[in-house]
């Protein structure tokens, strides 16, 4: 048997996380284990670890001392612990196995940890760089950090071909091979999200006007989503319409502040925060166009989730819009556009709504577990793999999915 072990600082609600528990639950097989290792219990509703516990079981093994925060001595004992328990599930299913990490902090502990223990393979996930939305030293250290771990990796994916572009420009890949492999939602189960029916009824569920034109946001309320930004966007699509309304989907440390913006402009009717919860399709159902400003993203899965129910989006890029150029019904504006600017496309989108369009099988569940699954079984199909036997390919060969 060959193990694939994922590693993740925390099971929050996120599109990295659920793309790890995707991978773990459905790419299990009894000849391929799928395991994860992450961090203690997040607390309160912004979880996915009941889901987790759940679907994984005992494939589920948690480190108290992998925490998101940078502290020296927890990162130190953390990188003991992650070695002893990856040589554990090492011996027990066998050599070689696959270390999988994802997110930067995991990443960084995940690889190095991998780099240092004999028959194994790392694996490196990038969901998205958020280094330009930080303050120069914190950015020349992320980078600094990130080149040291790649010269650790065997295989660096990334989610997006602009991710990829830039770490390459960075020096941030070493020679790792290079993969884009991209994020990918359930198609089917977002097919039948905008009926008539549904939008009545789900409008009705979040006190909504069925004549107000309503945006949609679905992410957490931290800094990387730029929640702010979104109040400010409500605001000034309100000075052009005031019965616009925004939902939020998602919860987080910026929940107060945003509540307060909004009040300060008098928007604070208009805008509606859901909290978590577990399935967005009503609120996509309710809404007319999908809205999502952040700061930064790798490739957002909401984005694909409101395009494969044929709700058409409107963004501000922060270099990932590209993968979606084919899409008529994703609106992009660039990094610097203004709330106005972004309130005006939603006027325009609202009045206009582009024709839905359909996710090409590279952007689904199928389609992603399809390469990765095929990534895996090539790094561990290296005929007479020994440790230090896997060597990436030539930067010539490199494939760009």
């Amino acid at each position: 048997m060959t193990a694939v072990i994922h590693v993740v600082t925390a099971l929050e609600r996120g599109g990295a996380q659920r793309v790890v528990l995707e991978i773990a639950a459905r790419l299990h097989d009894p000849g391929r284990p799928q395991l994860v290792i992450t961090g203690a219990r997040v607390a309160g509703p912004g979880s996915l670890d009941d889901e987790a516990e759940a679907r994984l079981h005992k494939r589920l093994v948690r480190l108290p001392s992998l925490r998101g925060a940078v502290d020296p001595l927890a990162d130190a004992l953390a990188t003991m612990e992650l070695a002893r328990a990856i040589d554990g599930l090492r011996r027990r299913h066998g050599a070689p196995v696959v270390v999988h990490s994802h997110s930067s902090k995991a990443g960084v502990l995940g690889r190095l940890t991998a780099r240092a223990l004999r028959g194994v393979v790392s694996v490196h996930t990038v969901h998205g760089f958020g280094h330009d939305a930080l303050g120069a030293r914190a950015h020349a250290l992320l980078e600094a950090v990130e080149r040291v771990a790649a010269r650790a990796s065997d295989v660096i994916v990334f989610v997006s071909d602009a991710d990829r572009l830039h770490a390459q420009a960075q020096g941030l890949t070493g020679s790792a091979r290079v993969e884009v492999i991209r994020a990918g939602v359930d198609r089917a189960r977002f097919a039948d999200v905008r009926t008539p029916e549904r939008r009545a009824a789900a409008r009705r569920a979040l006190a909504l006007p069925d004549d107000a034109p309503v945006a949609v946001t679905v992410g957490n309320l931290k800094p990387q989503k730029d929640p702010l930004f979104h109040a400010e966007v409500l605001h000034a699509w309100r000075l052009v319409d005031p019965s616009a309304r925004l939902v939020f989907v998602g919860d987080g440390p910026l929940r107060d502040a945003m509540v307060a913006r909004a009040r300060a402009t008098g928007d604070d009717a208009n805008l509606h925060l859901l909290g978590f919860v577990d399935d967005p399709r009503p609120a996509l159902a309710a809404a007319d166009v999908f809205l999502l400003a952040s700061a930064w993203e790798g490739l957002p899965c909401a984005v694909l989730e409101a395009t494969a129910a044929g709700l058409p989006a409107v963004v501000r890029d922060t270099g990932w819009a590209g993968e979606l150029s084919w899409a008529r019904s994703v609106s992009a504006l660039p990094r610097d556009a203004s709330p106005a600017q972004l309130a005006e496309r939603l006027r325009a989108v609202v009045a206009k709504p582009p024709r839905a369009t359909r996710l090409p099988r590279e952007l689904t569940l199928d389609g992603m577990l399809e390469d990765l699954g095929r990534l895996y079984d090539e790094l561990v199909g290296v005929p007479r793999f020994a440790p230090g036997s896997f060597r990436p390919r030539p930067r010539g060969r490199r494939r760009h999915r």
